[in-house]
């Protein structure tokens, strides 16, 4: 079973000069065997809160600030 794993939040500036949520996240393949539960770690990417994905060249020039 693959899951994804949130890693960390981000508030960004997009296009338009409106805040938005930038989350990473990894995915986690679950494995079940005889000596128990394994995991394989996977890619870690970013995308937005509402499911857009941020590529290379966004994340570098977006501003970063710190959730509370």
């Amino acid at each position: 079973m693959v899951i994804e794993e949130e890693l960390d939040r981000a508030r960004v500036i997009g296009d338009d000069g409106t805040w938005l949520t930038a989350i990473e996240f990894r995915l986690v393949d679950v494995q079940s065997s005889l000596r128990g539960e394994r995991r394989a770690i996977g890619r870690r990417a970013w995308r937005l809160s509402t499911g857009e994905p941020l590529t290379a060249s966004m994340r570098a020039i977006w501003s970063r600030k710190s959730l509370p």
